[in-house]
């Protein structure tokens, strides 16, 4: 039973615009009773032209035996200032205007007279959302939830404009503005917020005539009689102040904006959109829910559009539901979900760390496996699906397959498997013909034979485990180019399967594929595996995912390229989803995806190390800033360019639209605002087809002249440092410059969460180890390779392995000896050399060969590196311009350079300049003393050398 009261301030109260109401009366309906600790109370905000009696307008999802049941719950809901229903409300246009936040202000004056400091669910949808949001960020007290349905952070300028729209109708009648006046212009009003609310299709579907008329059309009938129900209930002072309330939504004023805003939100929320909702769309709800820390986003299916919020009430009551239970302390049947990668999985002592990760797990929760197939057993099968395609003979490469699958000590029978695939390659062997559908069915064997052997493997080591064959679960469908997994059928099998599993059982799940709606085999990828895992895991709502694989967890560049990339501890999904889709090979593109829907944290670990903590990624990550430098190769860059183009509109929709046709997907694009110039970037694969595609495209604006040419430049490759950094690109650009790395291309998102710079793939290597160094701030380091080890050579070296650390201490700076080199041989060792130096050269059983010494400094991309030349040779001498061209510095312990030929001299001082490079010398006298370094710093304490008394001359 519902009980309304109302309550006034006596104390004048404050608008936001400075302005006052007094004597402020707020009407609000309560139902069922407040438990002491104030546990169970559901306040609840109202929709612009609701009022507090929830029952009435929210009847399925608020009243006895509904969801929010009074029995249950203490549901409180307060008519808004403004409202018609109770509370205070204009009378005349001299009314103050009012705010949101001001609405939320006068509930927060309310919570405190009733003495009210906790809430169990804070919930509303529209204009009830958008004050829920707001009375979430201000409220001091504790709020365990809070639900946001069909709402934003900002109201939109589509918003806007549809007020504006609204409050021109009501102005335009005579009578608005007196007390109750106005009600022609409000039924025209409220007939304009009709068509938002609901979709075209909704309006075709239950307004279409069935008989043929010229007027009294069934939907202008329904218009008009909706227009005369609102007029008869509301009020058009009211509805214009409201909607002008409505207008000054936005969570982000004064406060930093709607990022800051939402990020300072530790309440855990549920956000849901409508699929249909044209006035409030889902992608302003989804940015919601990536902004409070500990939110989530659903969506419900409606025909109705924006009111389906009013509607949908069992898919609501769903979504809340689940999002209750996520947020109970954890089940004892919530799973953790364990994958393992191929490598961990093949023969050898890893294979007890799984039995000992998986028991570690156990000990804690109910556990799920997700295997790979064992070892290269996909590459394997790959070479046996070619050689069959090809006609060759494949019984070694068959057999050497089947042999590779079983355990030592653990034997089991494959023959089913094996048959299966021995079938599939005789077919294919005769027919010679090549099918997505049956290649899958071959890849999949490796994950099928993988589940087998893992779970017989646990079986044996004192675990219950079955093998699971994840077809029976996940439906997925090619489109196009890409497969895309049936969420719903697929979730309803893996609840369904998980729901008569006994929690003692270990399910042993085949990754990487799935069926079709045929029931035939799909595969999601390569690395698809890991999308198999977050997939289950969202799917019931596991505890964790843990990604067991054959490295530490996510690097900050990938090892291969810069020897010191650092392992990030911490990092967010949408940092993880950019470097995946960048290129990082421990994640799949679609990996985080599911794990968005309940915030499940994702673990990456080593099989090889289980005691290393590994990268976890989730909703909130570390702080901000750069957090990798990822990178792409095989990549294309294709430009048009044309005086013709200035102004032109349109010629990018081109592009796109020519390209889409044949599945072509541009990675970055970059253009002039005029459009006189666009660049983009393709899979190198594409190039070629895409050159032709827009050569056709374009042929009268090419033959007129108005774009001069389409160029293609292949072998490039992209470098993506993502992360928020003010300065990241600045540093970078800085870095590449001075290397004389070109960048042809630079994109920025708009998002500000990564930076793409397009340059030559020859430079890769050295290009990421230029900008991981600028945009880490690195310590800067010297790569020394030293030509002779004699006594100065070898006292050099020693004294800079020996002193490595004071050097960074006192200078912030790293000498690294990369390599040295005497008369006959040399070493390269790019992580540098240790106290053992002169054991590994000797070791060594490279030639010395200049040449050669230059082409494998130069191949190792590192920056910063040395040429030391502690010798007396001329051919060193006269190799030092081909060691500037390389883009060395030289230092010399001789002055061989300076005491030569002057034309040499003249001309190796003109390529440093022009390489930007230095060469820096010292010489001695008879005593050992240095002479040029003496000279050179009694000259800088301006001092004068007015003669030289003599010079020592050695034979």
């Amino acid at each position: 039973m519902s009980d309304k009261k109302t309550v006034t301030f006596k104390e004048p109260f404050l608008l936001e615009n400075g302005e006052y109401i007094h004597d402020l009366q707020l009407a609000y309906h309560t139902y069922g009773k407040i438990d002491e600790d104030q546990s169970n109370i559901i306040w609840v905000f109202h929709a612009i032209s609701g009022s507090s009696d929830v029952e009435e307008w929210w009847p399925k999802l608020f009243g006895k035996g509904n969801f929010y049941d009074p029995e249950e719950y203490f549901i409180i809901c307060v008519n808004s200032i403004g409202s018609p229903y109770g509370s205070t409300r204009p009378e005349s246009l001299d009314f103050p205007q009012f705010s949101i936040r001001d609405l939320v202000n006068s509930y927060f004056k309310l919570a405190e007279e009733l003495k009210i400091d906790k809430i169990h669910t804070i919930i509303g949808g529209s204009f009830g959302g958008n004050q829920a949001l707001e009375f979430g960020y201000g409220f001091k007290g504790d709020i365990s939830h809070m639900v946001l349905i069909a709402s934003c952070s900002k109201e939109s300028a589509w918003g806007i404009a549809v007020h504006e729209s609204q409050r021109m109708a009501m102005q335009s009648d005579p009578t608005f503005g007196a007390k109750d006046g106005g009600k022609a212009g409000m039924k025209a009003a409220r007939s304009m917020a009709l068509l938002t609310y609901r979709t075209s299709d909704a309006f075709i579907e239950k307004q279409t005539d069935t008989e043929e008329k010229v007027d009294n059309f069934k939907s202008s009938s329904y218009l008009q009689y909706q227009g005369e129900k609102f007029i008869n209930r509301f009020n058009a002072l009211s509805y214009f102040y409201l909607t002008k309330c409505l207008d000054t939504h936005n969570i982000g004023r004064n406060r930093g904006g709607e990022i800051k805003a939402l990020s300072e939100i530790k309440i855990p929320t549920l956000v849901i959109g409508i699929d249909s909702d044209s006035l409030i769309p889902t992608r302003f709800q989804q940015f919601i829910a990536e902004h409070i820390p500990d939110a989530i986003y659903r969506e419900i299916k409606s025909d109705y559009g924006h009111d389906g919020f009013l509607i949908e009430i069992d898919q609501i009551t769903d979504r809340i539901e689940s999002f209750y239970k996520q947020h109970e302390p954890v089940r004892k049947d919530q799973r953790i979900v364990l994958k393992f990668g191929g490598k961990s999985l093949q023969n050898g002592p890893v294979l007890k760390n799984v039995i000992d990760i998986t028991n570690h797990a156990f000990d804690l929760y109910p556990v799920a496996l997700v295997v790979s197939a064992r070892g290269d057993s996909t590459n394997r099968l790959c070479k046996l699906y070619q050689a069959a395609i090809n006609g060759d003979s494949y019984d070694k490469l068959f057999n050497d397959f089947v042999e590779n699958q079983q355990i030592p000590g653990y034997e089991l029978d494959l023959s089913h498997e094996t048959d299966e695939l021995a079938n599939l390659l005789a077919a294919l062997k005769v027919l010679r013909y090549k099918a997505t559908p049956v290649e899958d069915k071959i890849l999949a064997v490796g994950e099928l034979i993988s589940a087998k052997v893992i779970a017989n493997y646990l079986n044996k080591n004192g675990l219950k485990a079955i093998p699971v064959d994840a077809r029976q679960l996940l439906i997925a469908g090619r489109q196009e180019a890409a497969v895309n997994v049936d969420f719903h059928n697929s979730r309803s099998n893996v609840q369904e399967f998980f729901g008569r599993l006994d929690i003692e059982t270990i399910p042993v799940i085949t990754g990487f594929i799935a069926r079709d709606v045929n029931g035939e085999t799909v595969t999601l990828g390569r690395n698809g595996s890991n999308y198999t895992a977050t997939l289950i895991a969202s799917f019931i709502n596991a505890v964790e995912v843990q990604n067991w694989t054959d490295v530490e967890g996510v690097f900050s560049a990938s090892p291969k390229y810069v020897p010191h990339a650092m392992k990030l501890e911490h990092i967010s999904y949408r940092e993880a989803n950019e470097l995946a889709n960048f290129g990082a090979n421990v994640l799949h593109p679609k990996t985080i995806q599911p794990l968005l829907f309940n915030n499940i944290p994702l673990r990456i670990k080593s099989t090889w190390k289980p005691q290393e903590t590994g990268t976890l990624i989730d909703k909130t990550g570390a702080e901000k800033g750069v957090k990798a430098v990822s990178s792409i190769e095989g990549v294309s860059l294709v430009s048009l360019d044309g005086k013709g183009m200035l102004g032109k509109v349109g010629i990018d929709a081109r592009i796109f639209h020519s390209l889409s046709k044949k599945d072509i997907s541009v990675r970055l694009i970059s253009q002039a605002s005029s459009e006189r110039g666009i660049g983009f970037v393709v899979d190198s694969e594409q190039a070629n087809e895409a050159e032709l595609i827009l050569t056709r495209e374009f042929q009268n604006e090419l033959e007129s002249g108005d774009i001069s040419s389409i160029r293609v430049n292949h072998d490039m490759a992209i470098i993506a440092i993502v992360g928020r950094h003010n300065f990241a690109l600045e540093r970078a650009i800085q870095g590449l410059r001075k290397n004389k790395i070109w960048m042809y291309l630079i994109s920025n998102s708009i998002s500000g969460e990564h930076i793409s710079l397009v340059i030559s793939n020859k430079n890769i290597k050295k290009a990421m180890n230029v900008v991981h160094a600028q945009v880490f701030g690195a310590i800067k380091t010297i790569n020394l390779f030293a030509l002779g080890k004699g006594v100065v050579g070898g006292t050099l070296i020693d004294q800079v392995v020996n002193t490595g650390e004071d050097l960074v201490t006192e200078r912030g700076m790293k000498i690294n000896v990369i390599g040295v080199a005497d008369s006959k041989k040399y070493i390269v060792d790019t992580k540098g050399l240790g106290k053992d130096w002169r054991e590994k050269l000797a070791d060594s059983d490279k030639n010395n060969y200049l040449p050669s010494i230059l082409k494998e400094l130069f191949e190792t991309g590192l920056e910063n590196i040395v040429i030391a030349d502690n010798t007396s040779s001329e051919e060193i001498t006269e190799a030092y311009p081909t060691i500037v061209k390389h883009g060395f510095d030289i230092v010399a312990s001789n002055k061989k350079a300076n005491s030569g030929d002057y034309a040499f001299y003249v001309e190796l001082r003109r390529l440093l300049r022009r390489r930007s490079k230095l060469f820096y010398y010292e010489a001695n006298v008879g005593a050992g003393l240095p002479l040029i370094d003496t000279l050179k710093y009694l000259k800088q304490s301006s001092d004068s050398v007015t003669r030289i008394r003599g010079f020592l001359v050695a034979h």
